[in-house]
């Protein structure tokens, strides 16, 4: 599934991640942000920024404002994998939209 992510650089960004059609508890789950030269720019995985939400077949990624303060204005390539046993895949891929916030942290009271 494709599935494009825009956000502001500098804030914060959540994302329910549903997993369909597979009833297993996931041993790994990861999100990769990387750019056009391949380097990865943002690692999320089940020990890092995503948790298993509760009595759903279903997690949450949670981006906090350091994960993105220091990256360029640009569009990046990121995919989200589902690890489960044997069974591994890509469920999401897209791009990773980063826009020009107008409020900086030096400026915030």
């Amino acid at each position: 599934m494709k599935k494009n992510i825009k956000m502001y650089r500098g804030n914060s960004y959540n994302l329910k991640i549903s997993v369909l059609n597979y009833e297993k508890e996931l041993d790994k789950i990861y999100f990769t942000v990387r750019d056009d030269n391949d380097n990865v720019k943002i690692a999320k995985n089940l020990t890092d920024g995503i948790t298993k939400i509760t009595d759903e077949n279903a997690y949450r990624l949670f981006l906090v404002p350091e994960d993105t303060e220091n990256l360029e204005i640009e569009s990046y390539k990121y995919d989200i994998e589902i690890h489960a046993g044997d069974y591994v895949a890509t469920k999401v891929t897209g791009k990773f939209v980063l826009m020009e916030e107008q409020t900086r942290k030096e400026q915030e009271i």
